[in-house]
């Protein structure tokens, strides 16, 4: 470098000096118009940041200040014209409470967790992004400081940085840092029960340049462009462990591959959705002594040809809950076969249908004229010759369609010509897995097992309110699905504690009702600087108690608090 020249320092501020400004301030600016950050005697000031011609080197410009456009208050960003009040500048102190608590006592090995992979700063940030998902919903960044600053987060976590530039970026930069991030997952998995449920979650994509914006296999639904979270769903645990955000057009049985790059399992026991079925995943789903339950979809020739030959030789009753949650009980039929067995099943059928053609192609054959020959459809074969097909048919399921399809006879589509070509299937579940061991009810049980993700979807999607990506940056996607997996680890302990409850007034509760409730418990500053609770109804404070929350306990550390700051 050329003696005089300043060394680039790729835009960063000088971090010492009467006049620097903090990166978390200076993140706190809004991005237009350009703008610079000056502090003040009582703060920061925001003003237009002018280029002018540089006197010093002709030709060039420089940058200059303009008029003031704001100032910064209370880590906010306010324009100049919107009116401030002295309270708006003052930190409240009358907090939200309740909701919080409980997510906190109930997450308490989150957060450790986070800090074995992430520095003590960043884990927090994660942590309480992550509780605040979990009591609000799903919020975008301009409005998280604002319920950092109402909540008793911000007396038990004031190292937080949560201001919406400064969110933002911090997102952002999680999915930057996939180490970090595939370092927790992989812990969950070593700490995990080792059954999963695996499937894809599509969003709706509504930012106009976003990356992983495609059209995909939900157009007809969303009628727009999705993206997909891929997600490894610990079964038992009833939690997440992995969620990465890929292109939506990519299938699912594509996309499941990174899954199992960036991760490590063994022995470990899987449920697979259908899309994921692909003779070349077979040896994926079934590495390190894994095992694995998947449908078998109906385009391939092994459903095809066992369809051709159902013939039950056993049954078994399955009992589950409907969506009331009433318990039903269904007659299940099942039987079984290898998949060289079917493959060895389709030759065959192949070959007759082949010899049936033929000859049917020879008796419209003009005398004198050869006829067209027909060869056999080749069957490929698999790699994998010992899994098990089972073949299913749920009484029960049967019914119901035949039932419905019935009454739709006459409309114009349905007919009783295709009543009888759908009913042989109405109600037909195949089922393959390498397994040799379990029982062929045991085997359905287990898949039937996977339902908890698509309940967790239901979660995601209804209750977080996450049904939508405005998100155009890959990383940043990228840092939600990771949030999306830790704020899973809180809502997996309150929905267990629920679950687990005696108290009918609790164990009746949804999560959601629960995280209502419970926000009615606020802590108030009094005129004596002591903080104090409000008085809550007996119930909600027994479920308070129940879920290990000691609210006089909190209380006394807030005050302890006020006590040691005036001692020191």
């Amino acid at each position: 470098m050329r003696q005089g020249t300043p060394r680039p320092n790729n835009g960063a501020q000088p971090k010492h000096g009467k006049f620097a400004v903090p990166p978390e301030i200076r993140a706190l600016k809004p991005k237009d118009p350009p703008c610079m950050v000056k502090p003040s005697k009582n703060g920061y000031y925001v003003c237009e940041r002018l280029r002018i011609p540089d006197p010093n080197h002709p030709g060039k410009m420089k940058n200059a200040s303009g008029k003031t456009i704001g100032h910064i208050y209370n880590g906010k960003y306010v324009p100049l014209d919107s009116e401030i009040s002295d309270l708006y500048a003052e930190d409240p102190d009358n907090l939200d409470y309740g909701a919080y608590a409980i997510a906190v006592t109930c997450s308490k090995d989150v957060l450790p967790r986070l800090k074995r992979f992430f520095s003590e700063k960043d884990a927090v940030n994660i942590y309480v992004l992550s509780i605040i998902y979990f009591v609000n919903h799903y919020v975008p960044a301009r409005d998280i400081r604002e319920l950092y600053i109402q909540s008793i987060l911000c007396k038990w976590y004031p190292q937080a940085t949560l201001s919406e530039n400064t969110v933002g970026a911090f997102i952002e930069s999680l999915g930057r840092h996939n180490k970090r991030r595939r370092s927790v997952e992989q812990s969950l998995i070593e700490d995990g029960s080792g059954c999963y449920n695996i499937d894809g979650h599509v969003m709706l994509c509504v930012s106009s340049n976003n990356e992983l914006a495609d059209y995909g296999a939900k157009y007809e639904t969303l009628g727009d462009m999705q993206a997909n979270f891929m997600m490894v769903f610990d079964a038992k645990h009833k939690r997440a462990v992995s969620c990465e955000a890929f292109e939506g057009g990519i299938p699912d049985k594509l996309a499941v591959k990174d899954t199992f790059v960036a991760h490590h399992f063994s022995k470990s026991r899987f449920r697979i959705d259908s899309g994921f079925y692909s003779e070349e995943n077979m040896g994926i789903y079934r590495a390190n002594e894994c095992v694995f339950t998947i449908p078998v979809p109906g385009t391939t020739a092994l459903r095809k040809t066992a369809m051709r030959h159902l013939a039950f030789t056993g049954s078994f009753v399955h009992e589950r809950k409907d969506k009331h949650g009433k318990t039903v009980y269904s007659s299940i039929q099942y039987m079984e076969y290898t998949v060289t067995g079917l493959e060895e099943i389709a030759e065959r059928d192949a070959q007759e249908d082949a010899a049936a053609a033929n000859a049917e192609l020879a008796k419209q054959a003009k005398e004198g004229e050869k006829p067209r020959k027909v060869y056999p459809k080749k069957v490929t074969k698999s790699q994998y010759p010992t899994d098990r097909i089972i073949v299913y048919r749920d009484q029960l399921m049967h019914d119901r369609l035949y039932f419905d399809y019935a009454n739709l006879i006459g409309d114009g589509t349905h007919t009783e010509e295709k009543l009888a070509k759908y009913d042989p299937g109405f109600g037909i579940i195949l089922l393959r897995t390498n397994d040799p061991n379990t029982t062929p009810e045991e085997a359905y049980v287990e898949y039937k097992d996977r339902w908890p993700i698509e309940t967790y979807y239901n979660y995601v999607k209804n209750t977080v309110e996450f049904k939508a990506l405005h998100e155009e940056n890959y990383y940043t996607q990228q840092g939600i699905g990771f949030l999306i997996i830790i704020e899973s680890l809180i809502q997996a302990e309150v929905a267990k504690l629920i679950k687990d409850a005696t108290l009918p007034y609790i164990h009746n509760m949804s999560l959601d009702e629960m995280v209502r409730i419970a926000g009615r418990q606020k802590v108030a500053l009094h005129i004596d600087n002591t903080w104090h609770s409000n008085v809550m109804k007996g119930k909600i404070s027994d479920m308070f108690e129940y879920m290990g929350v000691n609210v006089k306990e909190d209380i006394q550390k807030l005050n302890d608090a006020i006590k040691n700051r005036a001692i020191d």
